[in-house]
This record gives C-alpha cells, structure tokens and sequence, in this order.
C-alpha cells in the first residue's frame, strides 16, 4: 500500500517506522532540513534496549504524490495550512486524522473526500531530534469512521494493523474521541502548569484534589454517564503513564505553541454555551494562553 504520512514529529516518525515494515511510506515534513536528513541518514527508531535504523523516504509537505492512505499527524494548529494541500489530493485517497482533542473535526468536515477516519493513539513516543524517535510505550491505534464506509474501514485495517503496531475499529468516532480528549483536558493542562510528571497528580494530596476538580468539570461538559467508572480509567491512565511527560509539558518546556485550541478551546466554548461553571477549567485555560503568547 502507498502510504503518505504528514507530520516529522514523534507520531509521525513512529509511524512511518512501523508502517514501512510492509508498505512503502512517504514521510511529508514541514521543513527541507528534517527531510534531507531522514534522507541521508535515515531514522533511528529506539525501544527499550534495541535500535534500529529504517530507510524512509521524506519529502516537504508543499505537495503530495498519488498516495492510497494518508495518516495526517500534525498538530491542530497547523491543519488550517495543511488543508489546500489536502484539497488537492485524490477525492478517492483515504484520509486518516490523529490530532489530540476535537477542535479539527470542523475543519475535515469540509473536505470532500469520500472515506475519512479519525483515530487516536495510546502508544508513548518521544522525538529525540528530527531522525530519532523513541517509542516509550506500547499501546494501539483507536479509528473510526468519520465519513465513508464500514468496508473501507475493515479493508484498511486489514492491510496496515500487525501485531507489533495494531489498529482496532471503534464503531462511535464521538465516544472513542470523547474519552481521549477527557484524559487530555484533564491530565495535559494540570501537567504543563504545575511541571509534573502524570503519576504526581495521584500521589500528591493537592496536586490530585486539582486532578478530581478538573476531572468532575471536563465530564460536566461531556456529559459524561459513568463518572465513577470513567473517573478509574483516568487514574489507570496516570499510574500506567506515571513517568511520561504530558504532551503539553513537553511543548512548554521546548516553547513550542501548545494545543489549547484543539484540547481546550473547544470545551470551554461549550460550557459557555450550556451555562456550566468551570473556574478551575477557566483559570488553566487563561493562565496557559499567556504562556502560549510568550
């Protein structure tokens, strides 16, 4: 299968690796330099004790070849410039989106693309430079279908999920995309403004009556059901992550913009909307905003 992967981050590099096991990859980056080093040097892929170097060709993002599968891994924030390109693309070519939160979800409703899946990852990466990717953490692959048919779904899996990198089908993209943005509006922002790691926000008494009062104010505003329920799988998130650096932490020590506007942005907009009270949501969301602009 001819795959193009759009993004040179850690998710990007991690599935260009895997996914050019058995498929030739395309890996689309934003800058010349990135590109020409993956080129020349290929990527190293380190887990545990092991490394190995995968030959992937890279390209800059300013146009696409002819792809079958698309996996666009870029941030929220730089979709809006990724979409002209996108636009230009084989209405028949499949789209798959893996961006944190649900802010991008208006912006690929506007594409006219016939089969479009958005997913979310629960494997741990980390980019050391840009040829080097570490992968932390074993996990899987949620998708579903956002616009298309279950048979295009079921067919992609098939070809690309293997069991050292497997992809599974959830049949609600809203419930899947709903669960992943709470663990993100919970343990990201908490994590970025007080500079832990995400085991600290269980076994520090402030830190995780802060966790409990986001937790009950994100679920508010999702209507999250099962609360207690939801509420254990949360805590499962932080002891099995314990010593990971939440996305957002990482991009605030590197200043690089954070995705506030993909994670947060979005629930802030619909407890206004509903009439919900969100002070602690509010004062994580103004306080990172300032530091987003510095």
């Amino acid at each position: 299968m001819k795959i193009g992967i759009i993004g040179g981050g850690s998710i990007g590099l991690l599935y260009a690796c895997y996914l050019s096991k058995h498929h030739k990859v395309t890996l689309y980056c934003r800058r010349i330099s990135q590109a020409n080093k993956i080129n020349r040097h290929l990527v190293r892929l380190k887990k545990q004790n092991d490394e190995q170097l995968v030959p992937i060709q890279a390209k800059v993002s300013e146009t696409l070849d002819h792809e079958e599968l698309i996996i666009v891994c870029v941030k929220h924030y730089h979709l809006e410039s990724l979409m002209p390109i996108l636009l230009q693309t084989d209405k028949n070519t499949i789209l798959i989106f893996l961006q944190n939160g649900i802010g991008h979800l208006s912006q690929i409703e506007k594409l006219p693309h016939k089969h479009i899946l958005v997913g979310v990852v629960e494997h741990g990466a980390m980019k050391e430079n840009d040829r080097v990717v570490r992968h932390t953490g074993d996990g899987v692959t949620r998708f579903s279908i956002f616009k298309g048919t279950e048979e295009k779904i079921r067919t992609v899996k098939e070809q690309i999920s293997t069991e050292d990198f497997p992809f599974i089908i959830e049949k609600d993209y809203w419930k899947m995309l709903k669960h992943k943005l709470l663990v993100n509006a919970v343990i990201n922002p908490l994590t970025a403004l007080l500079n832990i790691k995400n085991g600290q926000l269980l076994t520090n008494p402030f830190y995780n009556y802060l966790f409990q009062q986001f937790y009950m104010e994100v679920a508010s505003i999702l209507q999250i059901s099962n609360k207690e329920e939801v509420y254990q799988y949360l805590q499962t998130v932080c002891q099995n992550t314990a010593e990971n650096e939440s996305s957002m932490l990482r991009d605030l020590k590197l200043n690089n913009r954070m995705e506030i506007d993909g994670i947060l942005t979005p629930l802030i907009e619909k407890a206004e909307k509903n009439n919900l009270h969100v002070p602690f949501l509010l004062a994580a969301y103004e306080a990172l905003c300032k530091r987003n602009r510095t």
